[in-house]
């Protein structure tokens, strides 16, 4: 991962892949260099973790293979990833804002509030997965 990423220029329009999900993750950033407190404060947090949870499920999956960034521990249930139509992230990922003072990039939260905090209508059948911005490096 280039070091001069951060969340004020994050060039990708998916978010919450971490390096300390284990080796095949190598590549991606590590959840620790995006801890902005300060950032993170300035959140309208009640809405932005609304705005999170309503994003549309594109797929599910074992938390067992993905372990908390934080803490290293594996989580129990499932894990998703969500999208707006246009971002796509871990349905995991408020749980770090909130606890671990996780920033989101600074494109996205503009995003977000231009949305007023509201995910688009998007019916799932007319959501085009093959030009959704999965994670690559």
């Amino acid at each position: 991962m280039d070091n001069f990423m951060t969340i004020q220029n994050w060039p990708y329009k998916w978010y919450g892949f971490w390096k300390e999900y284990g080796p095949n993750y190598a590549k991606y950033p590590s959840a620790f260099d995006f801890v902005d407190r300060k950032r993170n404060q300035s959140y309208d947090k009640v809405r932005l973790k609304e705005y999170l949870d309503k994003g549309i499920v594109v797929v599910s999956t074992s938390r067992l293979n993905f372990p908390s960034p934080f803490t290293g521990k594996p989580g129990r249930g499932a894990i998703s990833y969500r999208t707006d139509g246009t971002w796509i992230w871990f349905d995991d990922l408020f749980e770090y804002i909130d606890a671990h003072d996780l920033a989101i990039p600074d494109e996205w939260y503009e995003h977000i509030k231009r949305n007023n905090f509201t995910v688009p209508e998007i019916k799932y059948e007319d959501l085009d997965l093959e030009k959704l911005p999965l994670p690559s490096l």
